[in-house]
């Protein structure tokens, strides 16, 4: 998204206000906004994951990811308000106590 360019003001009309104050609070506000967006992103993503997860009838899985030689951990525990789903990165060689991963 572009900012349009700041009108500048006429001599003798200036407001009263610190230019820096002001950039200050225009970069935070645009901070509110990217994480916000990211915020509705990573809900989205939570619920396919989800969906996914409860489609395959699964309440734990591992991915393995070659580039970084780790897998993932995906597990979700439902409660009685909602679903939550903790990720996990585990190092190739690591798997929880009593788990077997092949």
């Amino acid at each position: 998204m572009a900012k349009k360019p700041k009108q500048q003001s006429l001599k003798g009309m200036e407001p009263v206000e610190i230019p820096e104050l002001s950039d200050a609070g225009e970069a935070y506000e645009d901070a509110m906004k990217v994480r916000a967006q990211a915020e509705k992103d990573e809900e989205e993503s939570l619920a396919v994951v989800v969906r996914v997860m409860e489609k395959h009838k699964r309440d734990l899985y591992y991915a393995y990811d070659e580039t970084t030689d780790t897998k993932l951990e995906i597990k979700i525990t439902l409660t009685p308000e909602k679903k939550k789903v903790k990720l996990r990165r585990l190092s190739a060689d690591e798997s929880p106590a009593g788990q077997d991963l092949h």
